[in-house]
């Protein structure tokens, strides 16, 4: 059974069948409807991803509006959250609703997996080689994101060659709805002692957790 500081729990089942499952949600990262369904579906089902689970049984959609919200901007994150789920091969089987003072989308997504394969945050042995599946600075390109749309904060912005704040931009939405299923399937082939996803807390925090997991240092 993992702990609350891996990217998902896991329950054995038996000695070849394990439960892996994940809850995770935000507020909207993009103003686009569709593309922030993505970014969510693609954000819950990664988590599983990253401990080397490649077989997502099914998704539950968490969704939370406020009573102003246009309807079609509610129907557009389901949509785009239930399309990338279905390229990943799973479905959204349900899930909730709630009104809330702001917006906020994502799921909770369930897969299975050998227990032997599962790769968890801790297990990073001396000589490991530490490697990126994706490029780094998600959050600056996203602030540009929204100082961009401010127009009292756009001096901030006037100094960027131009092009460079659109170049950042599309590449981070287009990272944001990647998914890493490629990844964990490359993880089950070769030999991988630890892994972790880069989030909230960004590589130097998650590399710390996974140094301190592993009571290994990570340099």
């Amino acid at each position: 059974m993992a702990g609350p500081w891996e990217n998902a729990g896991v329950i054995k089942i038996s000695e070849d069948v394990a439960l892996v499952d994940s809850l995770d949600f935000f507020t909207p990262i993009v103003d686009e409807p569709e593309i922030q369904g993505q970014i969510a579906a693609c954000n819950v089902t990664n988590d599983l991803y990253a401990m080397a689970v490649t077989r997502i049984v099914n998704v539950l959609a968490i969704m939370g509006y406020p009573q102003d919200m246009p309807t079609d901007v509610a129907a557009g994150m389901l949509k785009g959250f239930s399309d990338f789920c279905e390229k990943l091969n799973t479905k959204v089987i349900g899930g909730h609703t709630i009104l809330n003072p702001w917006p906020i989308m994502g799921g909770c997504a369930v897969g299975m997996g050998n227990p032997k394969q599962i790769i968890y945050t801790r297990g990073a042995k001396p000589g490991d080689v530490l490697v990126l599946t994706k490029p780094l600075g998600i959050q600056a390109a996203m602030a540009a994101y929204r100082l961009r749309k401010d127009k009292n904060e756009k001096a901030f912005l006037r100094n960027m060659p131009l092009g460079v704040v659109d170049q950042a931009i599309a590449g981070a939405i287009e990272v944001m709805t990647t998914s890493n299923k490629p990844v964990a399937e490359v993880m089950q082939e070769v030999n991988v002692n630890a892994a972790t996803d880069i989030t909230g807390f960004g590589l130097k925090g998650h590399a710390e957790n996974m140094a301190k997991l592993s009571h290994a240092d990570i340099k």
